[in-house]
């Protein structure tokens, strides 16, 4: 312990030293550097923009010395304003912010949803939704031929899919696919970037995009699951499907093994979709819908 101390003490006069060669202490402080300038969340309510109001904000901002400003609209129960969420007068309203803060010395952060659905929009169909394993069960007397319509699992929005159907013995179970990340990036943050293109970048104004949180429920499938787990983990998850639904597949410790690897998939497929922030931007109008 009194060996960490007599260090500590070494590395804070270090540094105090470091500070009084660099010129006076009291100065610096008063007037630091731009990167030590603080952000802030702004918080716009449901619509009510104006660029009078745009303005206002951003110099109040920057007579405080706020270096720049993480965007998010949400809605908190205030009166609808007239500037709907991506539409034509928000776009433009959003392109005075640029302008205004590029004036004003001022970099944004710009929330890649309207509030905290997590990465969401109209754009979004529901084939490129986020996605999660239903199933059904229905009793029959082994041995012998079934005849009859199995019980339709839960639907949300009215969208459902087939994956497989599965027989076994009675006890005694998207954020993952780059193109749906690519339609919803183009949905909003690529018009974004295209209104604003001389703007966004490093060194100018928008910067940045982010999720300000993941508030949307579970997802654990996508269309090529079966592929990517394949491709990633070197075995078929087919034979495990039955662990979606909490079932034990040979023994505990099989089944466990399976269920570190799918959630060790889910992960890499969140994270290379893209849609993990914040993400630096770059100028241009579309992301790659390949995949």
């Amino acid at each position: 312990m009194k060996r960490m101390l007599t260090v500590g003490l070494l590395m804070i006069g270090w540094l105090a030293g470091s500070v009084w060669a660099d010129g006076d202490l009291a100065a610096n402080f008063a007037t630091p550097p731009a990167s030590a300038r603080p952000w802030v969340y702004w918080f716009p309510l449901n619509g009510n923009l104006t660029k009078e109001g745009i303005t206002a904000d951003l110099e109040a901002m920057a007579r405080v010395g706020i270096g720049g400003v993480l965007y998010m609209e949400v809605d908190q129960g205030a009166p609808k304003g007239g500037a709907d969420f991506a539409g034509p007068l928000w776009r433009e309203m959003i392109q005075h912010a640029c302008k205004e803060a590029n004036r004003l010395g001022i970099e944004i952060n710009m929330n890649n949803d309207a509030g905290w659905c997590g990465s969401g929009g109209p754009w979004i169909t529901p084939e490129l939704s986020m996605q999660i394993v239903v199933w059904t069960e229905t009793m029959v007397e082994g041995g012998k031929p079934f005849e009859g319509a199995l019980a339709k699992p839960m639907a949300n929005k009215g969208f459902y899919q087939d994956i497989a159907v599965l027989a076994m013995p009675a006890p005694g179970d998207d954020k993952f696919r780059k193109v749906a990340a690519a339609a919803h990036y183009n949905g909003l943050m690529g018009k974004v970037i295209a209104d604003n293109k001389a703007l966004t970048g490093r060194g100018k104004v928008l910067v940045s995009t982010h999720i300000d949180s993941w508030e949307v429920g579970t997802q654990n499938w996508t269309p090529k699951m079966r592929e990517e787990f394949k491709n990633r983990r070197g075995y078929d998850l087919w034979k495990c499907l039955p662990a979606f639904t909490g079932r034990v597949i040979d023994s505990a410790e099989v089944t466990e093994r399976f269920l570190w690897d799918l959630r060790q998939t889910i992960s890499d497929l969140i994270v290379e979709s893209g849609l993990l922030g914040p993400v630096t931007l770059r100028p241009v109008d579309r992301m790659d819908m390949k995949r």
